[in-house]
């Protein structure tokens, strides 16, 4: 099984269908926002991993199950080896039906009942690489790295001027709330050892908010995960700028075999031209990573790397004070 972990904004969902590409793989886009839990904390404690390992097995267990259109419906739909040529196309009508309906204002609920048939017999399992994506479960990463050693983890970091600018825009088009849980953020190591208590968080400005939401989430999960083997940081610039060359090294770490399906895929989602949706997984690849360098005004920029370069991870994500 192979988790793929980021913030919001920070490429997860690229990368995920990129995995989903390969003919072997099957796909789950964030099943845990549909299966939430409170079994074990939402930014777990190091210290207390051991004492959730058996709940986070048998949660993952279970979000791998999940075959609601949240989970399953994220086009394009790829032909699998699993799949037989009727089975590949009454799965994408499916899909295609179930998003017709949520377009056309059928209940949440009524969606929320049907499920996409994954076509999976028993005796095709284990030929089949379960790739789950996330963007909620950076504060479990080593809970979840740890739940299973056939476990493989990518951990995707953007630079924080990009990720803090994706959101600001998401904010103004109603996509993303504008709202940061200050509360939980201020119970962690990273935010105790800066006095980043309820109060102070709260006193800031959402950009600041989002900055240092960035610094405490990217840096507890890469600081409990970086003596772990099975656990790999992947940049979403180095992703944008090589797209071919940071997937063939994340499919050799996990395991996955390089095919052509995936390579058509990367020259498919990285060179479109014209308008984008927020939410669009086929864009201008070079052009998303730089975008932040002109949404952004000079002294949001500062007060973005100011607070970034507080922490070791602006090293990894190579933040750098613009040239003026």
């Amino acid at each position: 099984m192979i988790l793929i972990l980021g913030a919001p904004r920070s490429g997860t969902s690229w990368l995920g269908k990129i995995f989903d590409s390969h003919p072997d793989v099957l796909y789950r886009h964030e099943p845990d926002s549909a299966l939430p839990t409170d079994e074990f904390p939402f930014l777990c404690p190091p210290d207390e991993v051991a004492l959730h390992l058996p709940k986070a097995r048998a949660y993952i267990e279970r979000i791998a199950a999940m075959r609601d259109i949240k989970s399953m419906g994220v086009i394009p739909a790829f032909r699998k080896n699993y799949h037989t040529r009727l089975q590949h196309s009454l799965r994408e009508s499916l899909i295609l039906l179930v998003k017709m309906g949520e377009r056309i204002g059928v209940p949440s609920g009524v969606i929320g009942k049907f499920q996409i048939p994954d076509f999976i017999t028993p005796e095709q399992v284990g030929s089949v690489t379960f790739v789950l994506k996330s963007v909620i479960a950076l504060g479990r990463a080593r809970l979840f790295s740890q739940a299973s050693p056939d476990i493989k983890t990518i951990i995707i970091l953007r630079h924080p001027c990009g990720h803090v600018a994706s959101i600001m825009r998401g904010v103004a088009l109603g996509k993303h709330p504008g709202t940061v849980h200050v509360e939980a953020l201020s119970k962690t190591e990273q935010a105790r050892r800066r006095n980043l208590d309820v109060a102070r968080l709260g006193g800031m400005d959402l950009l600041e908010q989002l900055a240092w939401r960035w610094v405490i989430l990217n840096e507890k999960a890469i600081e409990e995960t970086e003596e772990l083997r099975n656990v790999r940081i992947l940049l979403y610039e180095d992703l944008c700028r090589s797209p071919e060359k940071a997937v063939r090294d994340m499919f050799a770490f996990t395991g996955v075999p390089w095919h052509p399906m995936t390579e058509a895929f990367i020259r498919q989602s990285t060179a479109h031209s014209g308008s984008e949706r927020y939410f669009q997984i086929y864009r201008n690849s070079l052009s998303a990573a730089e975008k932040w360098k002109t949404e952004l005004c000079g002294e949001d920029i500062d007060r973005i790397i100011t607070i970034a370069a507080d922490s070791h991870v602006s090293e990894i994500c190579k933040v750098l004070v613009p040239e003026t």
